[in-house]
């Protein structure tokens, strides 16, 4: 790490005032210098040393410390501060900072911007700044963002791992086969920088690792797409518990897996998307994929709850409703048959399965444009809860809540007839 060079010394005055001009004093240098972006740093360690001591000494205590710490990264455009304490002589103040910087890059998987400062009071700060390397084709980009993409190998995520590497974005890729992530990435030609990763999201273990590899390599993520899954083609009936646990664990526990695991860092970075790749029979089912469409109900319910657990924290999350898209989710590598066949539901669900068969390689969207649109969320300030692609999925929505208004309207009478009348409340 390159040692970057000290700020001024801080003017005279009280010991916040110094303590205040001096830190301030420090981040501004550090920005203008190039050595740490706003938008690369959420957090800021503030401290300083008393040479002699050997001892920790914390910055400064109580609610006009915090006070002056909020005018600091509210000026500089920052997020968080940590008061800190290092103990140090002044000849190797830079060089404990810069050790406690990257001990905490390496621990939290954040960039980092210390700022210290000499003695009682500040004067001769020192700014050290551990940020993630750029790739050339980054360099001078504000918009430059760093995806993490489950279910990459193939079909729509690697339409979406192509279009962000079009962009210039760093992309984190996962899935099942490596070669064929490699293959993805290779396809991209001259593009933005990228990482490939084993990863079946079913594996606790094994995404904790990926999206620790990816901090490693890029130190921030910025947008979470949870693609990776696959469908299930079976009336209920038909459908047998063990081939219903094993769609779910896919669909459904290895996207809570992923979320889980990025969530903290997005937390700390008080910024972030995710974007879960649903279905439109997430929304409005018929025969023959009721759990398939269940898994799909399921990755609605999570984003939901996501939208309101995440208000104020500065991520947002987003479900896609695709149509059908013209990929290879209605070949066998993608959709699953139930072993089970029952005649009487050759109507319905058998009726299903024919679609399927007649449609494929001849479904309306276009997988490009598809993971073009969804690419653009992550420009969105304010990115939709939802949002369906296809005309075949707009118009399932709307039909759907059609029906859902009509028989609100009818039942209305026999719904609000249970509540307790305002007298016995």
């Amino acid at each position: 790490m390159s040692r970057p060079a000290a700020a001024g010394p801080s003017p005279g005055g009280d010991v916040l005032g110094d303590w205040e001009s001096a830190a301030a004093g420090a981040v501004a240098a550090a920005l203008a210098a190039g050595q740490v972006r706003a938008a690369d740093v959420p957090l800021v360690l503030v401290g300083y040393a008393r040479p002699g001591t050997g001892r920790t000494t914390p910055l400064l205590d109580g609610e006009v410390a915090r006070r002056a710490v909020h005018r600091i990264l509210v000026d500089n455009g920052l997020l968080a501060a940590v008061p800190l304490g290092i103990a140090a002589e002044e000849d190797r103040l830079a060089d404990a900072a810069i050790d406690c910087a990257s001990a905490i890059m390496d621990a939290e998987g954040l960039p980092v911007a210390l700022v210290v400062t000499v003695g009682g009071t500040p004067r001769g700060p020192v700014a050290a700044c551990c940020v993630p390397a750029r790739t050339d084709n980054q360099e001078g980009r504000a918009d430059v963002r760093t995806w993490f993409i489950t279910g990459a190998t193939r079909g729509l995520g690697r339409e979406i791992s192509l279009a962000a590497l079009r962009r210039g974005d760093a992309v984190v890729l996962t899935g099942r086969d490596p070669a064929a992530l490699d293959a993805v990435v290779e396809s991209a030609g001259a593009a933005g920088a990228a990482l490939t990763v084993g990863l079946d999201v079913t594996d606790d273990d094994a995404v904790r690792a990926a999206v620790a590899a990816a901090l490693d390599r890029f130190g921030h993520l910025d947008v979470v797409v949870n693609n990776a899954g696959w469908g299930l083609m079976g009336a209920i009936e038909e459908v047998s518990d063990a081939e219903c646990r094993a769609v779910f664990e896919t669909n459904v526990f290895g996207l809570l897996a992923v979320t889980r695991a990025v969530l903290p860092h997005l937390r700390a970075r008080r910024s972030g998307r995710v974007i879960n790749i649903g279905s439109v029979g997430g929304f409005t089912q018929s025969a023959g994929m009721g759990v398939y469409g269940a898994t799909k109900f399921a990755v609605e319910a999570i984003t939901e709850a996501l939208h309101a657990e995440l208000s104020g924290l500065g991520i947002h999350s987003t479900v896609v409703e695709p149509g059908a898209i013209r990929t290879d989710f209605l070949d066998p590598s993608s959709l699953r048959h139930s072993e089970r066949r029952i005649p009487d539901y050759d109507a319905t669900a058998g009726a299903r399965r024919e679609w399927a068969e007649k449609i494929n390689g001849s479904q309306p969207i276009d997988p490009v444009r598809a993971a073009e649109a969804i690419v653009a969320l992550a420009d969105e300030d304010v990115p939709p809860l939802r949002v369906q692609l296809g005309a075949d999925a707009i118009a399932r929505v709307e039909a759907k809540l059609d029906l859902v208004r009509r028989e609100l309207t009818a039942w209305r009478e026999v719904g609000l007839s249970v509540d307790r009348p305002a007298l016995e409340q």
